[in-house]
Formats: structure tokens, C-alpha cells, sequence
């Protein structure tokens, strides 16, 4: 627990230290000329460009562990049907992690569409 602690403590003060040393320097930084802020669309563009073809990956996974819940909700109610209660307790933990991971996997699609498109309404309407 003191080892946690600690290293929470470290990181911390990194953090910190290092925000601070950021902010700083964008005070004293010169600005820039008109060309780097092209730049930087060019850069965000190649982000999303990249981004944007991670979702059918994405998709097809959340559409994975959509099913997968699925089977273990039907295998919990048949462990419950048959008195099987330790049995049922071992799938609700597997049904609820991957809940979350499903729900990393739709966050990560609602950011891209964020960042990218400015709707996130278009994919995650079909959850």
C-alpha cells in the first residue's frame, strides 16, 4: 500500500512539474507563422485519415462482444434455471468484463467520430 502510494505520489509531482514546464514554455514560445498552422491540419488529417480506417475494426469488434454478451446472458439463464449458482456468478464476471471492454471499444469509436466528423451520433446510434 505505501509502495502505491509512492509511486502515485512520483507520478504526480511529474506530472505537474512537467505541465508546468509546458505551460511555460508556451508562454515564452514565439508564435508561429501562418504555414505551421497548415501544418498542423495536415497533420490532424493524416490522424483521422488513419483513425477513420480503424473502424470497421472497431466496429466488427463491438459487434463481437455484442454476441458474446449475448451467449453468456443465455448461458446465465439457463445456469439459474438449473439451480447452478456458482456457475452463474463465473459468467456474470465474464459477461461484465466484457461489458467494459465493449464499452472501451464504443468510446473509441465515439472519439474518432468526434475528432474527426464532429457527429458522434453516426455509429453509436446502433448500439
Amino acid at each position: 500500500m505505501i509502495v502505491k502510494k509512492a509511486v502515485a505520489g512520483i507520478l504526480t509531482a511529474g506530472v505537474l512539474t512537467l505541465g508546468g514546464t509546458g505551460m511555460a514554455y508556451a508562454a515564452t514560445a514565439p508564435q508561429g507563422t501562418p504555414n505551421q498552422g497548415s501544418a498542423v491540419q495536415h497533420r490532424d488529417g493524416d490522424r483521422c485519415q488513419r483513425a477513420e480506417g480503424r473502424l470497421d475494426a472497431l466496429n466488427k469488434r463491438r459487434v463481437h462482444l455484442e454476441a458474446r454478451i449475448d451467449k453468456l446472458q443465455k448461458l446465465i439463464a439457463k445456469a439459474h434455471e438449473h439451480h447452478r449458482e456458482d456457475l452463474a456468478q463465473k459468467l456474470e464476471k465474464r459477461a461484465d468484463h466484457l461489458q467494459k471492454v465493449k464499452d472501451k471499444v464504443v468510446d473509441r469509436i465515439q472519439r474518432i467520430h468526434e475528432r474527426c466528423d464532429g457527429t458522434a451520433a453516426a455509429t453509436t446510434s446502433a448500439q
